[in-house]
């Protein structure tokens, strides 16, 4: 296997070429030592294996505990899992804890939904969406296990409660949601207060707080009921990291050398850790790692995100390197293992929902950089270890987000820039426009500096204090456009979906247009709140999160889980998706049937109606005729900022089942693939069926006047008035950093963006041969990544319909 290289100066000197400095350089990708690996793990993740453990054991311990409180339920289920499941620890692990049995295989969650596991079952190996593979004797137990679960899942109690104009609106693609049948996350835990405490101290705080509660209050049941599941799920994580402590011992009994040493290590930490407080840095990496992994196996939600590790992991780094416990290459081999355990987590999702969340998002990623409270930098040693260990092994997870502020040393930001080419990573975030949002969120200002970070995809919030849940689904804006340009109508189907705003050629006027498009809008907002305050009513009544509670300030105090509103800061968002689409769609309306009147609305809605079929020429026209976003033209710009102010303004207007505002987010994941495929032909001269634009990113393939345009017209939007972020996609070809020069103009080119305002960037650095290469030849790249939105993936494991969109965006050069 050819190597792989990047050559920065270790430990946090200044990136450059080595032949245009002469300084040493250290080469970080030995693709001898650790290729074997990747290649395994990247093999398994192209048909990860489904394992019935979790499914069997829970739907067990429900049926032990029927008519009992749904919160005990869920923490006596949760302890079953850890005390029985099936535990194994690979030769490569360090690091210990399994989402499933065995690494790289998922879970199945049927409390969220259950009966599309027998509907698919015989498709999972082969269908468009994430593949699986299942065995026959687990097709066997699926069969004789899902049954029980008619009539008792999110998904069906959702459904029950919908209605029909909601089902209408999801059925034609104009909203989505996937925590209809998935567990929520999208919260950033309290990782420092379990390294600080173990679980522990934590259950001395729940017992306190419990003997504390006063009997005659009207709450008092609840509290206790809170509490006493709190406490259960407490002893499970004793209990699983105990059993990881005997099984450890077991193995170096028939290991030898440094196998056997390391496996004896293992076991004196997790003997220790999570039950009581990290000494030492790798205690603190393992206590992290379960606290990490069993909340995914709790509830599978995504975005349950690592938050800023670099800060509050270095003092047991520091201090292990300064008292000679620890050295710098150790403490690498034990955080490699760590970043490739983040790959055992796995999505598994119906196809329609996979099509929506292609390449399993789970979006947990480290954050490293920001600043410290006082507002100083606060890059450190392992911020650096972390970008190293990043190149070295090169996975598609975790994720890893760098944290930009304006005093950010051009060391650590160019070292962070050498590493994209490998696989689109690292994502970049802007602290001061990311104050502002928290702002807009609720927090006060001192909270917003001092516990800033970033959940999932792009949420700022406040770490282990804030729940959403952060993405509740997305709401079509180009779905929008085509029922106001179809009189509420879809162009497909012919259903009537949205409200009746006028023939198409009623729309005599660009303001009457606009008005029709925001009345859309309007609607769409309404039956995706319906949609979430149905889907928030049942996670509280069937889903409560006893564990994950534990990890956020306010629970404990109030005696009241997530779902109920125990979190500090509690803010529900939802995401607009295709905001180009819609602006680019609405400049050519403009110019060619208002004022140059060179189109009627009659030819434009006929073209769009038969997806242009004999109308190809009208159809060049719109694409090439007119400004596109993303091209630094403030006619369709502004419009485009019209559009995404007015979406956040209007979703801000709701008030959840919990009693607090929604906020609004532009980006996509990878729903504008997949809710394109509901959407007609549209008048910036796309086809039906066709990828939208993802995020605030320009369409794919319209960007003509270089990077420096697209970042104008992106920060012509307000990033700072959409409290649950924005998201911007860029492509370059593969030689864009490879010299001093090239790499530093790079750097000013991000530094730029920052400054103008832009709240979030991600890269792929790929040429666009690459790619087509890889989607007709993709045995010849295995190993090909790329970054999908707010994510990593498998290039080759992606449905069709995402890479192409991944293809055809535009590819800018600097």
């Amino acid at each position: 296997m050819a190597e792989r290289r990047l050559s920065v100066v270790e430990g946090g000197g200044a990136a450059r070429s080595h032949e245009a400095s002469g300084e040493s350089e250290v080469t970080l990708v030995e693709r001898d030592e650790f290729g074997d690996l990747r290649a395994e793990v990247m093999k398994k993740l192209t048909m990860p294996e489904v394992s019935v453990d979790r499914c069997r054991l829970v739907t067990q311990s429900y049926k032990e505990t029927e008519g009992q409180p749904m919160i005990i339920r869920r923490a006596k289920a949760f302890h079953k899992v850890l005390s029985e499941i099936g535990l194994t620890i690979e030769p490569w692990q360090l690091v210990v804890g399994n989402f499933a049995t065995a690494p790289f295989e998922t879970s199945i969650y049927p409390e969220y939904a259950a009966a599309w596991i027998l509907d698919e079952m015989e498709q999972l190996a082969t269908r468009r969406g994430d593949k699986f593979l299942v065995s026959e004797d687990a097709k066997g137990e699926l069969v004789e296990i899902i049954p029980y679960w008619a009539g008792k899942t999110v998904e069906e109690a959702v459904n029950n409660m919908l209605p029909g104009s909601v089902r209408t609106a999801e059925m034609e693609s104009l909203i989505s949601s996937a925590v209809k049948n998935e567990g929520i996350g999208q919260f950033l835990p309290d990782y420092e207060k379990v390294l600080r405490t173990g679980f522990r101290g934590i259950a001395k705080r729940i017992a306190e707080a419990k003997e504390k509660s006063d009997p005659t209050r009207g709450d008092y049941l609840k509290r206790t009921l809170f509490y006493d599941a709190a406490l259960i799920c407490c002893d499970a994580v004793r209990i699983y990291a105990q059993r990881y402590a005997a099984l450890a011992k077991d193995l170096a009994s028939k290991a030898k050398s440094q196998r056997k040493k390391d496996l004896l290590k293992i076991a004196e930490i997790c003997e220790r850790v999570p039950e009581h407080p990290a000494r030492s840095f790798l205690e603190a990496l393992q206590s992290f790692w379960f606290t990490h992994i069993l909340m995914s196996v709790a509830s599978a939600g995504q975005g349950i995100t690592v938050g800023r590790f670099d800060q509050y992991m270095y003092p047991y780094y520091t201090e292990d390197l300064d008292d000679g416990g620890l050295t710098r290459e150790e403490a690498k081999r034990w955080l490699k293992s760590c970043w490739v355990n983040f790959n055992q987590i796995l999505t598994f999702y119906p196809e329609k929902t996979a099509l929506i969340w292609a390449g399993y998002p789970i979006a947990q990623q480290p954050e490293i950089g920001g600043v410290k409270s006082d507002g100083t930098d606060a890059t450190n040693d392992l911020s650096h270890l972390i970008l190293e260990v990043e190149a070295e092994v090169s996975l598609h997870q975790p994720d890893l987000g760098v944290i930009y502020h304006r005093n950010m040393a051009d060391d650590f930001l160019l070292k962070a820039c050498q590493v994209l080419p490998l696989g689109g990573k690292p994502k970049f975030f802007n602290y001061d426009v990311s104050i502002m949002q928290l702002l807009g969120k609720g927090a006060t200002l001192q909270e917003a500096r001092r516990d800033c970070a970033y959940v999932g995809c792009v949420e700022p919030n406040l770490v282990g204090k804030s729940w959403g849940p952060n993405n509740c689904g997305f709401v079509n804006l180009a779905k929008c456009l085509e029922l106001a340009l179809n009189n509420g109508s879809s162009l497909q189907s012919g259903a009537d979906v949205g409200p009746r705003t006028g023939d198409p050629e009623a729309l005599s006027s660009f303001d009457k247009l606009m008005a029709a498009l925001k009345e859309q809008i309007r609607f769409a907002v309404a039956q995706h709140m319906i949609l979430n305050h149905a889907i928030e009513i049942a996670h509280r009544e069937l889903m409560p999160l006893p564990f994950e509670s534990l990890m956020v300030e306010g629970c404990i105090e109030k005696g009241m889980d997530l779902t109920a509103g125990g979190a500090y800061l509690n803010k529900p968002a939802i995401e607009g998706v295709g905001l180009a689409n819609v602006a680019d769609s609405l400049m050519a309306v403009k110019k060619f049937v208002f004022d140059e009147r060179s189109i009627t609305m009659g030819e434009l809605h006929d073209a769009l109606r038969t997806n242009f079929e004999g109308q190809e020429i009208l159809r060049q026209k719109l694409i090439h005729g007119a400004p596109k976003y993303g091209n630094d033209v403030d006619e369709v710009d502004f419009l485009a900022r019209e559009i995404a102010m007015f979406y956040s303004d209007e979703v801000a207007q709701y008030v959840s089942p919990r009693g607090v505002t929604y906020c609004a987010g532009l980006y996509s994941v990878s729903a504008h693939a997949g809710t394109g495929m509901g959407v007609g032909a549209t008048p910036d001269g796309s086809k039906a069926g066709e990828p939208l634009s993802d995020g605030v990113s320009p369409t794919q393939g319209v960007c003509e006047n270089g990077p420096t345009a697209v970042i104008r017209s992106v920060c012509k939007i307000d990033h700072g008035a959409v409290p649950n972020g924005t998201l911007l996609n860029m492509k370059f070809p593969s030689g864009i950093m490879d010299d001093e020069r090239k790499l530093r103009k790079f750097g000013h080119l991000l530094r730029t963006f920052m400054d103008l305002g832009g709240y979030h960037v991600q890269f792929n650095v790929v040429d666009t041969a690459t790619l087509i290469a890889a989607q007709e030849h993709p045995e010849d790249y295995p190993e090909l990544l790329v970054r999908v939105a707010a994510y990593v993936a498998l290039f080759t494991q992606l449905p069709r319909e995402l890479q192409d969109d991944i293809i055809r965006r535009s590819e800018l050069a600097v």
